[in-house]
């Protein structure tokens, strides 16, 4: 099931996958602070409660990030992919395109799953 080539696939899928998701959580943490901010400021709230907010809201962002990060790790992979003419090099070896993004689809099985 597990081909040589859906692990490297996967492998260059999780690099950029882990970091736009995780620069687009901390863009979307860095937003709701400065959105904020006049009223933890009136408030006078102190920094543990406000980094406290960010992040009990972290999880709920967090799942409305994944299709985003998912999407652009997707695009940076197949334009990796196209881009060094590995994706050709496959279909004109005989490797049928699903084959060859066996380890996205997979990746995007599970990410679907949590």
């Amino acid at each position: 099931m597990w081909t040589i080539l859906s692990r490297y696939i996967l492998r260059k899928f999780l690099v950029p996958f882990s970091a736009s998701f995780g620069s687009l959580c901390l863009i979307i943490m860095f937003v709701q602070f400065v959105e904020r901010l006049d009223r933890f400021l009136a408030d006078g709230v102190n920094v543990g409660h406000v980094a406290g907010y960010l992040l009990s809201s972290l999880p709920f962002q967090a799942v409305n990030m994944l299709p985003v990060a998912t999407l652009m790790a997707t695009l940076f992979v197949i334009g990796n992919l196209m881009r060094t003419k590995e994706f050709v090099a496959g279909l004109a070896g005989g490797i049928a395109p699903e084959k060859i993004l066996a380890g996205i689809l997979l990746a995007g099985g599970v990410i679907s799953l949590f």
